[in-house]
């Protein structure tokens, strides 16, 4: 499976390259979609709120190519999607802890080499149960400070 690495630093010119690799069409609805969720996707932004984004720039883009848009994404490692209180949140495809502060309502990343072990642990572990793990979303709910702006 043909994939892009480093998703963090993907660029919309990389996602073109391998939408050529794999002979898939370059349409313009792809490319605004992936230029959005690559522009959010470290926020987490709900699959709710790139297609309003995406409806700004193309109207008449319909939800079932964005989601279409999305698997791709998601299939080849640029993104990957996890649920948290019945929404669908877009996020990078590196093992990491996201903190859902349920007082703000933001999601925050947490990552610390701890983690990553802790993590890296927990696959390697599986992984000898004879499962095979091909995605880890850890979501912690939390109150997080917040910052006052005064």
């Amino acid at each position: 499976m043909a994939e892009v690495r480093g998703a963090e630093k993907v660029s919309i010119e990389e996602v073109i390259r391998l939408l050529n690799r794999l002979n898939l069409r370059i349409t313009p609805q792809r490319i605004i979609i992936t230029k959005i969720i690559l522009e959010n996707v470290k926020n987490h932004p709900s699959f709710k709120q790139i297609y309003e984004l995406v409806r700004k720039e193309m109207p008449s883009i319909g939800v079932s190519t964005l989601f279409n848009t999305l698997k791709l994404l998601e299939k080849h490692n640029i993104v990957t999607l996890f649920e948290l209180n019945g929404e669908t949140h877009i996020d990078l495809p590196r093992p990491h802890v996201n903190i859902y502060c349920t007082n703000t309502g933001k999601i925050v990343d947490y990552e610390s080499e701890d983690t990553s072990k802790i993590i890296e642990d927990l696959l390697a572990t599986i992984s000898r149960a004879g499962v095979k793990p091909y995605r880890v979303n850890v979501v912690v709910e939390a109150s997080c400070p917040e910052v006052e702006t005064n």
